[in-house]
């Protein structure tokens, strides 16, 4: 069990495999909380525990609790046996903005999480954990690309989309 307290200073306990995806607040986030926990029992939520230290106390009861970089250079922790990719990125996607540089993708849960990381050492990393491992698709297979966004990662929501909206959308 994860011992936290949520924004409004209540205390929670949260088995750590419940834990879905762990990051550190932004600006986007509003004021309250260090950390934005997504499980399986309360959602998505702030926390005034530091994402670090969650997701280090969730990495000592779950081995596959891992870490990529967001676009904007923070970690993103989550489960590596459960996550799926690489996942396709379209080129505009791809283009750096605000937020930082987007150069591949992976599922989390049922969301398209976007990360700084390479096609090649998101497929590392999750097969590394014996998760999903997709072996990362060369540019010049597009068509099959094509196929790919029209299957999951077309149809699936994307964590923290608003983080990666240009100013004014």
């Amino acid at each position: 069990m994860i011992n936290l307290t949520r924004y409004d200073d209540e205390k929670f306990q949260i088995k750590a495999t419940d834990i879905i995806r762990v990051r550190k607040t932004t600006l986007n986030d509003g004021p309250n909380g260090k950390s934005r926990i997504s499980d399986a029992v309360y959602g998505d939520e702030l926390y005034n525990d530091v994402a670090t230290v969650v997701a280090n106390s969730v990495a000592a009861e779950v081995k596959t609790f891992i870490s990529l970089t967001q676009p904007g250079g923070d970690p993103v922790w989550f489960n590596g046996a459960t996550a799926k990719g690489p996942v396709f990125v379209s080129k505009a996607e791809q283009t750096p903005d605000w937020s930082g540089k987007i150069n591949s993708a992976l599922m989390i849960g049922d969301k398209k999480q976007f990360v700084k990381n390479t096609p090649q050492e998101v497929y590392d990393a999750i097969k590394a954990q014996g998760g999903v491992a997709i072996p990362p698709k060369k540019n010049e297979f597009a068509v099959d690309a094509f196929k790919e966004l029209e299957g999951v990662a077309a149809k699936s929501q994307i964590w923290d989309a608003e983080m990666y909206l240009e100013p004014g959308v």
